[in-house]
C-alpha cells in the first residue's frame, strides 16, 4: 500500500468515527437530557410535597420562613422520604397522621378540604361525612337548634377528635402550612376542574343560565330551535355574565349596601382564575390593605390573626361550637365560617388557613401562579372532577383516609349527590361537555374565556400531571394492577 493509500485509509476511518460520532450524539443527547428533565420535575413532586415523617407518622414542618414580602415567599422546602427514599402514598395515612398528632396537646386533628365550587365539592362532602362516621368522628346535628341553645357542643373536647374544616368562599394563604401550626396535624385534600368547564358550569347552575338548563334530549336530536336558543345564551349572556368580574370589583363605602360588603371573589359569581386565586391568597399587611373592610371586620381579622399567633405559643385549645358541623348528606352548618357569624365565634373558625386572607389582586401574574403550585404540593391527595369516580382514583382516596375499597359509599360506586346540572356519559362528556358545547355554539366566548383564565388553565395541567405522578406512585406501592 502506497503512503497515498494509507493516508486516504486514515482520512476515511477518522470520517466515519466522526459520522458515529454524530449519530450518537444525535440520538443519545436528547435522551439523556429528557430523562434528566424528567428526574427533576419527579424530584420537585416527591421533595416538595409535605411529608409524612417516618418515624413520627407526622408532616414535618415546611422549612420555608414567613416573608413579610407579598412578592416574593419563600417556597416550602419539606423533605417526605420514607425509609425506602419515596413519599408515601399508600394505606393508613389518615392512622399515621393523626396516631401522633401533636395539636392541641394531642387531642386534635382536621380533614381539610379545600372546596373549589363547582368542582366536586358536594360529592366529596357526603363522601367525607361516611368517612368520618366509619373512624368515629361524624358530628351530626339532630336539630340546628342543638348548637344554637349549646345543649349538644361541649366548647372543649378532652378525647382525640378529627374536626372536619372545608374552605370554600374564602382564599388560603399560600404560605399557610408554614404559618399555621395546625396544618402538619391535618390531612389535606383538594379537587380541582378545568377552569371553561367550571366557569360554564357555575353560569348555568347558579347564574343567568339557571334560567335556560341545557336539554340533552333536543341537543343529541340536533334541534335547530333549541340550538339557536341555546347559542344565544351563550353568545350574548355569558359574556355578559362575566363582564361583573368579582377579582376586581371595587364599589366606594358610600354606595355599599350590606349584601355588597359580603361578597367575596369565590362565591356564586364569576372570578378570572378562580382556581389560582383560591390557592394563591396572601396575609401580609400589604395584601390585606387593599381590602376597603368595615371596621368590625378588620376587627375580627386583628383578632383571628392574633388567636393563630396565641395557638402557636399556647396551643389554645379547639372550640368545638367554632367548626363545622353535618345536617344532612350534603348540608353544613357553622357559626364560623360565613359572614354572619355568630357571637360565640367572633374570629371565624377554629381550623388551619382560616385566617384573614385575600386575593383581590387587578390582575394574576407568574407570581400568583407559583404560589399555588407551591400550595398544591403541600396537599395530601389533588382529585380532578373529571376523573375522580374512576377505580383507582376512588381507591387511591379509599387508602389514604383509611377505609375498605369496597365500601358502600366509596367513590368509585357511583355515590352521587343533586349537585349537578347536566349528568354526564362517557369519558369525553366528564372532561369536555362544555368547551365541547362552546366551540360548536360560541367559538368567539371560547376564545375569551381561555384567553382570560390562561394562567389558571396553567394551574390545573400542573394539577393533572400531579394527580398522574402521585396516583402512579401509590399504584407502584400497593402492586395496584390497571384493569
Amino acid at each position: 500500500m502506497t503512503g497515498h493509500q494509507q493516508d486516504h485509509k486514515n482520512n476515511s476511518n477518522i470520517n466515519n468515527k466522526n459520522h458515529r460520532r454524530r449519530i450518537l450524539r444525535a440520538i443519545l443527547f436528547p435522551t439523556i437530557a429528557l430523562a434528566i428533565n424528567y428526574t427533576r420535575l419527579i424530584h420537585e413532586v416527591s421533595t416538595q410535597h409535605s411529608p409524612i415523617s417516618p418515624r413520627h407518622g407526622v408532616p414535618t414542618k415546611s422549612a420555608a420562613a414567613s416573608s413579610a414580602s407579598a412578592s416574593t415567599p419563600a417556597a416550602p422546602t419539606t423533605t417526605n422520604t420514607n425509609a425506602n427514599g419515596r413519599t408515601p402514598r399508600r394505606k393508613s395515612t389518615w392512622h399515621e397522621r393523626f396516631a401522633a398528632s401533636d395539636s392541641d396537646h394531642g387531642t386534635t386533628g382536621f380533614l381539610f378540604f379545600k372546596h373549589i365550587r363547582k368542582a366536586g365539592g358536594t360529592t366529596l362532602r357526603a363522601y367525607f361525612r361516611h368517612v368520618l362516621r366509619y373512624h368515629g368522628h361524624d358530628r351530626t346535628l339532630a336539630r340546628i337548634t342543638d348548637v344554637s341553645n349549646r345543649t349538644k357542643i361541649p366548647p372543649h373536647s378532652k378525647d382525640f377528635r378529627v374536626y372536619y374544616m372545608e374552605q370554600e368562599f374564602d382564599a388560603m394563604d399560600h404560605q399557610c402550612p408554614a404559618l399555621d401550626p395546625r396544618w402538619r396535624d391535618s390531612l389535606r385534600i383538594v379537587s380541582l376542574r378545568h377552569p371553561v368547564e367550571r366557569i360554564v358550569s357555575e353560569f348555568f347552575y347558579s347564574g343567568p343560565g339557571r334560567f335556560h338548563p341545557v336539554d340533552r334530549t333536543r341537543l343529541s336530536l340536533n334541534d335547530t330551535e333549541y340550538l339557536d336558543e341555546l347559542g344565544r345564551v351563550l353568545d350574548t349572556m355569558l359574556p355578559e355574565w362575566t363582564t361583573i368580574n368579582y377579582a376586581r370589583r371595587r364599589e366606594t363605602r358610600e354606595n355599599r349596601t350590606r349584601k355588597d360588603e359580603i361578597q367575596k371573589p369565590f362565591g356564586r359569581y364569576y372570578t378570572d382564575n378562580f382556581q389560582l386565586r383560591a390557592l394563591a391568597g396572601c396575609s401580609t399587611p400589604q395584601c390585606l390593605g387593599e381590602i376597603a373592610y368595615n371596621p368590625a371586620e378588620r376587627r375580627r381579622n386583628r383578632g383571628q390573626y392574633a388567636r393563630l399567633q396565641s395557638h402557636r405559643q399556647t396551643h389554645t385549645p379547639i372550640n368545638e361550637a367554632c367548626t363545622l358541623h353535618f345536617i344532612d348528606e350534603e348540608r353544613m352548618f357553622d357559626l364560623c365560617n360565613k359572614v354572619n357569624r355568630s357571637p360565640e365565634c367572633p374570629y371565624g373558625c377554629d381550623a388551619p388557613c382560616f385566617y384573614p386572607t385575600a386575593a383581590w389582586y387587578p390582575e394574576v401574574n407568574a407570581t400568583h401562579l407559583r404560589w399555588a403550585k407551591e400550595t398544591l404540593r403541600e396537599f395530601d391527595v389533588i382529585l380532578l372532577m373529571e376523573t375522580m369516580d374512576r377505580i383507582d382514583q376512588s381507591a387511591w382516596l379509599s387508602d389514604v383516609l383509611g377505609v375498605p375499597r369496597d365500601a358502600s359509599f366509596a367513590l368509585g360506586r357511583g355515590g352521587k349527590t343533586r349537585n349537578y346540572g347536566v349528568e354526564k356519559n362517557g369519558v369525553r362528556e366528564k372532561t369536555h361537555f362544555y368547551r365541547d358545547l362552546l366551540e360548536r355554539l360560541a367559538k368567539d366566548v371560547s376564545d375569551l374565556l381561555h384567553e382570560e383564565n390562561a394562567l389558571e388553565i396553567q394551574l390545573f395541567e400542573y394539577a393533572v400531571e400531579l394527580n398522574r405522578i402521585w396516583t402512579e406512585q401509590w399504584k407502584r406501592e400497593v402492586g395496584w394492577m390497571d384493569e
